[in-house]
């Protein structure tokens, strides 16, 4: 036994672990540094508070398909499965352009899913988007992480969600709409006219 060792009065053998340990939770720090813009910040921060330990995530990941190169908000790696998330600001809404990249970034294998959110719903509504993921990718989130979005989540007695077919080019989306008696910010003073959290994805 080392000097070092024998002066803690520590037995090498546990004190191994405890090393893996601290370095695996080493590696594991999270990167709080800006996104490409405050939605993306938010859905970052918000992710992390729910995402399985399996998952690994990637800021701006490169997807090169042909002579394009795209860049993908966030990349989420659960073992082989591969999902892109994508937050959609106003000034960046051009769903045709952005059906047709989507659709060439998971054609080439780069990705199995993309998800599209926006930025509204980012800002008023990120618990119920990450649910209406959550459901289709559970895999994404800790056990933890679904009792929590769950219980954020709009309770199911005033909400709706509805799958329909967009006409903006996406092949798929869902619709979280809201009950009367619920008012936020984004619904300009009269609850029943209160927009929908929409979920776009293309696979």
């Amino acid at each position: 036994m080392s000097r070092r060792n024998a002066e803690t009065n520590q037995d090498p053998v546990t004190i191994a672990p405890a090393i893996y340990y601290l370095e695996s939770a080493r590696r594991e720090l999270l990167d709080f540094s800006p996104c490409g813009s405050p939605i993306e910040d938010i859905f970052y921060r918000t992710f992390q508070k729910y995402r399985s330990y399996k998952v690994a995530m990637s800021k701006k990941f490169e997807a090169a398909v042909g002579r394009y190169t795209f860049h993908v908000d966030f990349l989420l790696r659960a073992g082989p499965r591969l999902v892109g998330i994508e937050c959609d600001g106003k000034s960046f809404r051009d769903p045709p352009r952005q059906s047709w990249r989507d659709a060439q970034i998971v054609g080439a294998g780069l990705a199995h899913v993309i998800y599209r959110l926006l930025g509204r719903d980012i800002v008023y509504h990120i618990d119920d988007a990450l649910d209406l993921i959550r459901v289709r990718e559970p895999h994404l989130f800790s056990e933890r992480g679904h009792a929590n979005v769950a219980q954020l989540a709009t309770r199911e007695s005033e909400r709706r969600d509805e799958p329909f077919y967009p006409e903006s080019g996406f092949p798929f989306a869902v619709a979280r709409w809201y009950e009367r008696g619920q008012q936020t910010e984004d619904c300009d003073g009269d609850s029943s006219l209160m927009r929908p959290t929409v979920v776009y994805w293309t696979e």
